[in-house]
């Protein structure tokens, strides 16, 4: 079932419109929020690629909470992606007009997309805060079954979020006689629409964060009353404390931004679904206010295309370390088993490294940069301390 607009032409828009609100207002609208798009993937993409490179490189995140951490680096920087080439896209349909086609496809694979990074993105934040919860009452859990469990994540999060890309593209659409923005569709009839966004509301918005709420509120009783055995002296004490609570601030700052700024879509996608309305049935109707609040209710979740490093930065100083130590020197952070110190002559060096155990990955990615920098003889030595 299809939503009957009372207008047929792109004119009888303004006719049916608020007289204050002309077309060309509309269309401006939109081009300031396809731009929008289009900074916001940037940016994304820029701080979602340092948060992955920061993970891949630095060894001691290869444990499940940072490979999440950078799982959801990964699906917000598709989002960031899908971001920018939607913004362009429809940028470029409201300056030019090409055929109704463009805009369509634009908006499918656009809102597929969206809704399988957004739905990998909220179950990975929901198995983060379960493997926090568990490594804290279960701390000696084999290596084996870690791995194990970091794999189920990853593909369970993956192909859930397919599952979210799917019901969104499925319920998406654009109408011939405003094709500059994508719209809710009833292509499946009003009960069928108003079925599915209610099962992801509430499997992908509800359920999540009651769990998120949980793991953390446990996670958070846990860490203020556990105390660590070797602690002798008040410097080590306080030392001990702040990682506490930067540990807990972190958490308290991801939990809240990410139910802040994705609690506006779900509410007006279900306000819309179960009045039968659309974005351009509320403007056709003269209803620019509802229609202005839907459209808007959707920015703030942009944000999460690029709020979580930021986080990352001001709330965990050993994140901060690291990801500051990635842009100083790419190489720096990638090996952290060898010492900082280095013996060279001429046109040849010496690595120390610190234990024999270092990967030959470690030593590979030295190798690699010797050679850039025109070393040719380069001698790997053991210097275990």
């Amino acid at each position: 079932m299809t939503t009957k607009l009372p207008y047929q032409s792109n004119e009888n828009i303004s006719q049916h419109s608020n007289a204050s609100v002309t077309l060309r207002d509309i269309l401006q609208s939109y081009s300031l929020f396809a731009i929008l798009g289009i900074i916001v993937g940037c940016i994304g993409v820029l701080f979602q690629t340092w948060v992955i490179i920061t993970v891949w490189l630095t060894k001691r995140m290869h444990v499940a909470s940072f490979i999440l951490m950078g799982n959801l680096a990964v699906a917000d920087l598709m989002y960031s992606i899908s971001l920018f080439f939607y913004g362009v896209l429809q940028l470029m349909y409201i300056t030019t007009s090409p055929i109704l086609m463009v805009m369509v496809v634009n908006c499918y694979i656009s809102f597929f997309l969206i809704g399988m990074n957004y739905g990998t993105s909220i179950i990975t934040l929901t198995f983060i805060s379960y493997d926090r919860y568990y490594k804290i009452i279960s701390p000696l859990s084999s290596e084996c079954r870690s791995k194990r469990r970091i794999v189920y994540y990853l593909i369970t999060s993956w192909l859930l979020g397919i599952l979210v890309g799917m019901l969104l593209a499925l319920t998406t659409g654009v109408d011939p006689n405003f094709p500059f923005t994508c719209d809710v569709s009833y292509n499946v009839g009003l009960a069928g629409t108003q079925a599915i966004y209610t099962f992801l509301t509430l499997a992908f918005y509800v359920i999540p964060v009651i769990v998120i709420l949980i793991c953390y509120s446990k996670l958070i009783h846990r860490l203020r009353h556990l105390s660590r055995p070797g602690i002798n002296n008040k410097e080590q004490l306080r030392n001990h404390n702040e990682s506490k609570h930067s540990a807990i601030r972190l958490i308290i700052a991801v939990t809240a931004i990410f139910i802040i700024v994705t609690w506006p879509y779900w509410v007006s996608s279900l306000g819309l679904v179960y009045t039968g309305d659309t974005f351009v049935s509320l403007r056709a109707s003269g209803k620019i206010l509802e229609a202005s609040i839907a459209g808007f209710a959707s920015v703030p979740i942009m944000l999460t295309a690029f709020i979580y490093p930021p986080l990352y930065l001001i709330f965990n100083k050993s994140l901060r370390h690291d990801m500051l130590a990635i842009l100083r020197c790419p190489w720096h952070a990638s090996l952290p088993l060898l010492m900082r110190r280095t013996y060279s002559s001429k046109n040849q060096i010496i690595i120390m490294t610190r234990t024999a155990s270092t990967t030959n990955t470690n030593i590979k990615i030295w190798l690699i940069h010797c050679t850039l920098a025109g070393v040719n003889n380069v001698y790997i030595a053991s210097s275990i301390e």
